[in-house]
């Protein structure tokens, strides 16, 4: 390829030393600001220097979208002959594509099928700073291909500059290369609301500090930065009320790649546009036009609890970088303006760097991932690894989907897991639902939480799928991933079956079975220990059984139960026939001096039936100390005589021989006794 006519991108005055670094380097840092230029001009030096392929990683699908097009359209080629792209469900290359551009997941997969990445001499990473877990996977894996197998292959990682500064120190034998962005001055306006924590004074302060811009400016476009999708579509319907004028345009990743074209495209009628966006344009994408800036401040981000092993979809403050880097939209094509509505001393007080994703993430897929290549993470190179109580959880996670052995080595279903673009949860749902013809359900229901649906009938999801099925056209891009899904499992698509809703989620979210406890109460007894609390007047209320797929929010000590299905005693204990145990439970009555005992029908922490039994000989110990834990009394009880007596009897025992084998029932091992 002929190096493209460019108008004047600031990238192209480090060009020669890039292709020099290409020569004498194999590993290349790009430290650039927004707007230098890296996307468009980097991939096709490379394809000149090199006789392979490129691979360009960029975060979201629609960034590898645009990456692929524009570089397409500066060598006055279609799309898919010299530059293409794959993402999930949609791909365009053929024989000749030399740069591909892929989303992280995609790269992964091609890592699995070829670990050598055979005919591919480079692989950039683009944005590197948004540190998704699977970038920092990649990085690991093509560190770990570049040492032991093709020490030629070009790793080359492009990054805003205040996120090169632990690259270099990471990779110290690379080739650092600092370009300037192309950027006008952009005055900063902090502006706070009264009441910042208010959720609603988010869309709000944004609508008004929107319009007021609109209204003071007479030309460019705006750009507003809000938490998500909910927040976006608030706020569109109050400026279209106030601003009849404007051209409002939603931007967010649960669009279609149509709509998100169509979004960025000139409006026809030569309006002035605003763009209501998530952090999606933030780097992912470049907007022309936009001369103005309104920054919440906030974002909606994904954080997991190793402790309770559900992810939470949180609104948080985004970093000081995330902050410069919206500021910065503001400046691209002439000066401009950023409001921040929130106060400098809260942008002080911002984080420097948002977490890197996979110390706060849900590590399932990596561990996965990782035990299909082979590999344990103390085995690799890591940029930041992965928490050790993450890791642990996620394997524990992973045997009881039957995806690893209890070695953490991968079995046939968990190798045919890790070939689905789908978390092992809903994968394994889908594998499991092809054998039993329910596919169209579990694909519909995977859909719906791939893009995290709210219930808008209550929790249950049973009303989303009889709609998804008399009204498929009201889905749009679920609809699509249903389609997606139908295809990789290969078959007839069957009739979806909304009553059936209970036992597939029982297959992907086991340990949230739901058991509701005693007496007129929304609580339930989760499988995997925690509690789940209903809404009172939510439909669901009253079931004895749920199977639960959303978790959110708390009431208490429980969490709220979001998202769920009724699920039947008998296709509980017939699906989860070989993971049920019997228990007998023992127990003692400290007024009468009395020994209970009881058999218990248990599925983890879930008691699905219990009889009573004749306590057998040898119990007393048992229930004392059973009940002594239960209460959470100090052994031997005050008053209580004959338990007293027999702890005493067996301290002496074992003190006197300590070769017997009794059991140690001093105070300092109570906790491990049970």
């Amino acid at each position: 390829m002929k190096m493209p006519f460019t108008e004047n991108l600031p990238v192209q005055a480090v060009l020669p030393e890039f292709r020099q670094a290409l020569k004498s380097h194999n590993q290349i840092i790009l430290s650039a600001a927004p707007g230098a230029g890296k996307t468009t001009l980097i991939p096709p030096v490379c394809a000149e220097e090199l006789s392979g392929n490129i691979r360009l990683i960029e975060p979201r699908r629609v960034a590898a979208r645009a990456a692929a097009c524009r570089i397409a359209e500066l060598d006055d080629t279609p799309v898919g002959t010299f530059s293409g792209y794959a993402v999930r469900g949609e791909s365009r290359r053929g024989e000749g594509t030399r740069i591909l551009s892929v989303t992280p997941g995609i790269l992964i997969r091609e890592f699995q099928s070829d670990p050598l990445l055979e005919g591919v001499d480079a692989v950039i990473f683009d944005e590197f700073h948004e540190r998704s877990w699977e970038c920092d996977l990649l990085l690991t894996l093509a560190l770990e291909i570049q040492s032991a197998l093709r020490p030629e292959l070009k790793i080359i990682i492009m990054s805003a500059t205040l996120a090169a500064e632990r690259l270099k120190n990471f990779l110290p034998e690379a080739a650092v290369i600092n370009s300037s962005g192309r950027e006008y001055p952009v005055e900063i306006v902090y502006k706070a609301p009264e009441n910042p924590q208010a959720f609603d004074s988010i869309v709000l302060s944004c609508v008004r500090a929107a319009a007021e811009l609109f209204r003071a400016q007479d030309t460019g476009d705006i750009l507003v930065f809000l938490p998500g999708a909910g927040e976006i579509s608030r706020s569109a319907a109050a400026l279209r009320e106030i601003l009849k004028e404007a051209d409002i345009r939603e931007l967010h990743g649960a669009l279609e790649f149509r709509e998100q074209n169509k979004v960025l495209q000139k409006s026809a009628e030569g309006r002035r546009r605003i763009f209501l966006a998530t952090n999606l344009a933030e780097s992912s994408i470049t907007i022309d036009g936009v001369t103005a800036v309104v920054d919440s401040g906030w974002e909606k981000r994904m954080t997991y609890s190793p402790a309770s092993g559900m992810s939470f979809l949180e609104l948080q403050r985004i970093s000081r970088a995330s902050a410069i880097q919206r500021a910065g939209r503001a400046g691209r094509t002439a000066p401009g303006k950023a409001v921040r509505l929130f106060s400098q001393i809260d942008f002080n007080n911002f984080p420097e760097q948002a977490p890197p994703e996979i110390s706060v993430c849900d590590l399932t897929q990596l561990a996965l991932n990782l035990a299909d290549w082979g590999a344990v993470p103390a085995d690799l190179r890591w940029l930041d690894a992965p928490p050790v109580p993450g890791m642990e959880l996620s394997w524990k996670l992973l045997q009881k989907l039957g995806a690893l052995t209890e070695e953490n080595r991968p079995t046939a279903h968990g190798r045919a897991l890790n070939k689905l673009p789908l978390h092992p949860r809903l994968g394994s749902m889908l594998l499991r639902a092809k054998e039993e013809n329910l596919k169209s359900t579990a694909c519909a229901i995977a859909a719906l939480l791939e893009n995290r649906t709210a219930g808008r009938y209550g929790a249950d999801i049973r009303p989303l799928l009889e709609e998804m099925k008399y009204h498929p056209e009201r889905w749009g891009a679920r609809k699509t991933v249903m389609k997606q899904l139908l295809h990789l499992l290969g078959g007839p698509a069957d009739e979806i079956e909304p009553e059936m809703a209970g036992r597939l989620l029982s297959w992907a979210y086991p340990e949230w079975i739901g058991q509701k406890r005693d007496g007129n109460t929304a609580s339930y007894r989760l499988a995997g220990g925690r509690a789940g609390e209903l809404d009172p007047k939510d439909p669901l209320f009253g079931e004895e059984f749920l199977s639960v797929a959303v978790l959110g929010g708390t009431s208490g000590k429980s969490v709220m139960i979001r998202l769920a299905a009724p699920l039947d005693r008998a296709t509980l204990e017939k699906d989860f026939g070989s993971r049920l145990t019997r228990e007998n439970v023992f127990d003692f009555d400290a007024e009468t001096e009395r020994i209970t005992a009881r058999e218990e029908l248990k599925l983890d922490a879930l008691v699905l039936s219990s009889r009573a039994i004749p306590p057998p000989p040898g119990a007393a110990g048992k229930a004392v100390l059973a009940a002594a834990v239960k209460r959470k009394l100090l052994l031997p009880p005050e008053n209580f005589k004959k338990a007293r007596q027999l702890i005493d009897r067996v301290r002496f025992a074992g003190l006197s021989d300590p070769e017997a084998g009794f059991p140690d029932w001093s105070d300092e091992k109570w906790p491990e006794v049970l």
